[in-house]
């Protein structure tokens, strides 16, 4: 994917418009973030490039996670009726805080993790342990697009997470993965992507990695890739997320 300026132009106003602390604060937490965009080959490269720094800096738990909403993406998907026999395919699994629950609870061989980071996925193995990676045998890969051609073409899975994944993607990577996710659904499955909504009344200005958008254009492109798209009328995971529910179109 062609890169683009953008990321630089926002850090340029952001340090311009923002008093002395804001501007260190900015420094310190998003510059790597946009400097890493900047020598990256590509997005994506660029994101794992900031997320292995962000692991190696702050640990491999994301910023803002907790025990509840770990839990509320367990019962979210309890919820619309996942049981231990499905197949699950959880879209940047990171380090398995909230994948964790999944595999406990799901039977052996069902949980298949992706990540653009190898060093989440390594924290992922060590969090889980040689005794359940043993007994569960999770399936656990880094990715480099999505494209989802590291699965076997006959490989379908019941429930697909995307937690906090659309909400640092750009729209062009968003339609990528709206392109190919139909290879690993049958027409049961159920894919359901978070994202931030963005606000009519008072748009987000998008900052580099972080992206709001209006539900109906997600559901718009959903449709133009042949698939069928709802918002939910949920507050998951949390009061300023919001979800989709997508199918194969009949």
């Amino acid at each position: 994917m062609t890169k683009s300026n953008e990321p630089v132009k926002k850090a340029i106003s952001t340090l311009s418009n923002s008093p002395f602390e804001s501007a260190v604060g900015y420094l310190k937490n998003d510059v790597p973030m946009w400097i890493t965009y900047l020598w990256a080959d590509s997005y994506i490269e660029g994101s794992r490039w900031y997320q292995e720094f962000r692991c190696h800096r702050d640990g491999p738990i994301p910023a803002g996670s907790s025990s509840d909403l770990k839990t509320a993406q367990f019962e979210f998907f309890k919820d619309q009726g996942l049981s231990q026999t499905d197949a699950m395919l959880d879209i940047g699994c990171g380090c398995l805080f909230a994948g964790e629950s999944f595999i406990d609870y799901l039977n052996p061989e069902n949980y298949y993790g992706m990540d653009i980071s190898p060093s989440l996925i390594k924290a992922g193995k060590q969090r889980l342990g040689e005794s359940t990676m043993r007994e569960k045998k999770p399936s656990l890969f880094v990715n480099a697009d999505l494209k989802f051609d590291e699965f076997y073409a006959d490989k379908k899975f019941d429930y697909i997470n995307c937690q906090s994944v659309w909400t640092h993607m750009p729209r062009e990577l968003i339609q990528e993965c709206l392109d190919n996710i139909g290879s690993v659904m049958h027409d049961e499955s159920v894919f359901y992507p978070t994202f931030t909504e963005q606000p009519i009344d008072r748009p987000i200005e998008t900052q580099p990695y972080n992206y709001a958008y209006y539900p109906e254009e997600l559901i718009r492109m959903a449709e133009d890739a042949g698939l069928s798209a709802t918002q939910l009328d949920v507050e998951y995971p949390n009061e300023w997320a919001s979800v989709l529910e997508i199918t194969l179109s009949e």
